[in-house]
């Protein structure tokens, strides 16, 4: 039994480090949830989809304002307000989804790390349950060697005492010969 050893690790640190990263992968998808969110609108308000605010809404007064607006190449940040150039916002969705890909291979990472402790945590219960049975094995074989030797002691207690009778009735044969021999001797 001390050749089997026990299994290193055991399940519960397992458990605890699958909900750990079960926690974290769920953190992780609802970020990549919350970015893809950010960046679709995003997309939609660069494609024209979306609503954005109208010069006529920016405070222009005069007509001649109105005209500089639309003649600027610059479009109205939907988060903050401010004129931005449409490549600082096309270059911050792209960030967005660079962040959100880096996510997703996080996402990725730890879906291979649980992966990986779940075949772990297996391969523990099967050891734990192959041992069981091993040592069930050895017990009955324990048993089975502590009936035989107990029958082997009944056996040489049976043949001793066997050989010793046997010794007698030969004794008894070899007295029985000899009165026998010096009847027929007395007889003749």
């Amino acid at each position: 039994l001390k050749t089997l050893g026990k299994p290193e690790t055991d399940v519960g640190e397992i458990n605890s480090r699958l909900s750990d990263l079960r926690e974290r992968k769920a953190e992780l998808e609802t970020q990549v949830n919350e970015l893809q969110s950010l960046i679709q609108f995003n997309e939609n308000m660069l494609d024209g989809e979306g609503e954005v605010a109208r010069p006529t809404d920016l405070g222009a007064e005069t007509e001649g304002e109105l005209t500089a607006q639309l003649l600027n190449d610059k479009i109205t940040c939907w988060t903050c307000g401010s004129a931005v150039d449409p490549d600082q916002i096309e270059s911050t969705v792209e960030q967005l989804r660079e962040r959100s890909r880096s996510k997703v291979g996080e996402v990725d990472q730890l879906e291979h790390e649980i992966e990986e402790l779940q075949s772990e945590k297996r391969e523990i219960k099967q050891a734990r349950r192959d041992r069981e049975r091993i040592e069930q094995r050895l017990n009955e074989l324990d048993t089975e060697i502590q009936t035989t030797e107990e029958a082997i002691d009944d056996l040489r207690s049976r043949r001793e005492r066997l050989t010793g009778e046997i010794e007698r009735i030969e004794d008894t044969i070899d007295e029985l010969e000899n009165d026998a021999y010096d009847t027929v001797l007395d007889l003749q």
